[in-house]
């Protein structure tokens, strides 16, 4: 940059620098510059093109968010979804210079302000109104038909961080109605709505169609329960993204258990949201969104999955150690014919059917409920083996009441 020659074209330029992986040379207003990518990581692509865009003023176009200088960098990823975060990212470019470019809005009255949510550019919109556009088209299972809304309270504000995707998803007619229902509530989506899983695909898939299930159950309820009748100052019904929440009177904690959508969620513990003085329920300070204590849900999940692992084990091996000194009792009963009598005939059927009741208990623990896939199908042959299970045991006790 010293030794080169000053910039000596007519007209506005962005001049020469180094954003901290790349040297730029001088470049023409309203232009692209382009390099091929750096060789730092692994997973940068050489042969792929670095962008920077110099603006119609001479400046470097700034990201919007951090107001600093900004290179495109997302073309040099060589992932496996590179595709689709390139894709994201140029949209996201577009967004922040469409932003940038388009004049203020200029209609009397409270307005929210345009933003990238991550998916999709929202313009200025008039508050107390809904917005809404086409369903992006970065996954093969959304549909492009269908339209992604987003409401502007009566405050001037986005009423989510994240916009209403839920149409853009299958079955149709479940979520048109949870779409119909959203408006007379304050509607939370999550990540699990609307974002399609790379890794652990199937699983993901069964976890948002839970949250779909639930998130129309809650619509549906939201709908046909009656209004709330008492005269002080109330919070509103509404779906947080993962449970429905019921009118709530003012400076109330409710609780409810926690879903059952996650491995590390222990449905036996409490998920809690404060509704204020003001009927409005709690906003988190950092996000300033209505907020969800889901902290409880998963705290305690490794210490009590530590102990169930250990009674689990312990169990394995107390019916082990059963059968083994019960099998060695029934060896010196049988031995020894001198001690054959009515009593030790009962002794022998009632270890007898502690051998049995102990080795159905191991297999049982083992194959079933070690075995999730296997309690969630509940096949016939859990059915049969719990019956053999109790069978057994009810032998212990017939055979001690002889």
């Amino acid at each position: 940059m010293k030794n080169d020659p000053p910039y000596n074209k007519s007209g506005l330029h962005c001049s020469r620098n180094w954003d901290g992986w790349l040297c730029w040379d001088d470049a023409p207003g309203g232009k692209y510059a382009s390099q091929s990518c750096p060789h730092y990581f692994d997973d940068f692509d050489p042969t792929e093109k670095v962008s920077k865009y110099c603006g119609a003023d001479g400046q470097w176009f700034h990201h919007p968010k951090t107001n600093k200088a900004w290179t495109n960098y997302t073309l040099c990823s060589a992932t496996h979804d590179k595709h689709l975060r390139l894709k994201m990212y140029e949209n996201e470019h577009k967004c922040l210079r469409k932003m940038k470019d388009d004049p203020p809005f200029s209609k009397a009255g409270l307005y929210c302000g345009r933003y990238w949510d991550g998916w999709l550019c929202w313009d200025d919109t008039p508050a107390g109104s809904y917005a809404s556009q086409r369903c992006p088209d970065y996954y093969s299972d959304l549909k492009q038909t269908e339209n992604v809304t987003q409401f502007c309270g009566e405050d001037g504000q986005w009423s989510h961080s994240e916009s209403n995707s839920t149409l853009c998803l299958g079955n149709k007619e479940k979520l048109r109605a949870a779409a119909q229902f959203s408006r007379d509530a304050e509607v939370e989506p999550t990540s699990e709505v609307t974002v399609s899983p790379v890794d652990h695909q199937q699983n993901q898939e069964i976890v948002r169609k839970k949250i779909l299930d639930n998130q129309y159950k809650c619509f549906e309820k939201m709908h046909r329960d009656p209004p709330y009748n008492k005269s002080s100052p109330y919070c509103n019904r509404n779906w947080d993204g993962w449970l429905c929440w019921e009118d709530t009177p003012a400076g109330i904690l409710t609780s409810q258990n926690c879903p059952n959508y996650f491995d590390d969620f222990d449905p036996t513990e409490k998920a809690t949201k404060y509704c204020g003085e003001d009927g409005q329920w709690f906003r988190h300070p950092d996000t300033n969104r209505t907020w969800s204590n889901y902290t409880l849900c998963n705290e305690n999940t490794k210490a009590k999955l530590r102990s169930a692992f250990i009674l689990f084990y312990m169990t394995i091996v107390g019916h082990a150690l059963s059968i083994a000194s019960l099998l060695i009792s029934l060896a010196i009963f049988f031995y020894f014919r001198s001690l054959s009598c009515q009593r030790i005939t009962l002794h022998k059927n009632l270890f007898c059917s502690y051998v049995l009741n102990s080795a159905l208990t191991i297999f049982y623990l083992v194959t079933v409920v070690n075995n999730p896939e296997v309690v969630a199908r509940n096949p016939v042959g859990c059915k049969v083996l719990h019956f053999f299970h109790m069978y057994m045991l009810g032998c212990n006790y017939f055979w001690m009441l002889c």
